[in-house]
């Protein structure tokens, strides 16, 4: 019986999501800084991530390789369960490197921005090998592979994300 409770506990503590886990209500992305604040309940900021935006500046053109400002959605979340250094492309894992690492969030306009077709231009936050705090994407919101997990499991289909210089 012991062995049964001992086992119940540890399958609890590993898993990704806890109870008492915040919940991300909005994420701010600061391209001028390279960071990220997420904020719980009330405002409150819960977790701050460097991150990496596009070395080509903002902008919303398709075939840019810009980072869109504006204010977006949770499209969908791709990777849950794989590991940190799990490739994708095309949001599909593969086993061949693709600098798009440990898990994806699908963004997509919210009717407030004009013009930006970000789902179309396959704009995404993920988790990335490459340098961090610097502007070193094609568009994309990069993090670290760990903090991309993190992220990733207190982000809901109802979080609000901002782009902003």
């Amino acid at each position: 019986m012991k062995v049964l409770i001992c086992l119940a506990l540890f399958l609890t503590s590993c898993s990704q999501v806890r109870p008492t886990q915040q919940v991300a209500k909005k994420a701010v992305v600061d391209v001028s800084e390279q960071k990220m604040k997420v904020y719980g309940h009330g405002g409150i900021v819960i977790k701050e991530y460097p991150v990496s935006t596009s070395t080509r500046g903002v902008g919303s053109r398709s075939r840019s390789y810009k980072t869109p400002l504006g204010d977006f959605s949770v499209y969908s979340k791709i990777g849950d369960g794989y590991s940190a250094s799990q490739n994708f492309s095309a949001r599909v894992p593969v086993r061949r490197s693709t600098g798009i690492v440990s898990r994806i969030i699908q963004i997509a306009d919210r009717p407030t921005n004009k013009q930006s077709n970000t789902l179309r231009r396959c704009v995404y936050i993920h988790g990335s090998h490459n340098k961090i705090g610097k502007p070193n994407s094609h568009g994309c919101v990069h993090l670290r592979p760990y903090d991309m997990i993190e992220f990733f499991n207190i982000v809901g289909s109802d979080t609000s994300i901002s782009i902003v210089f």
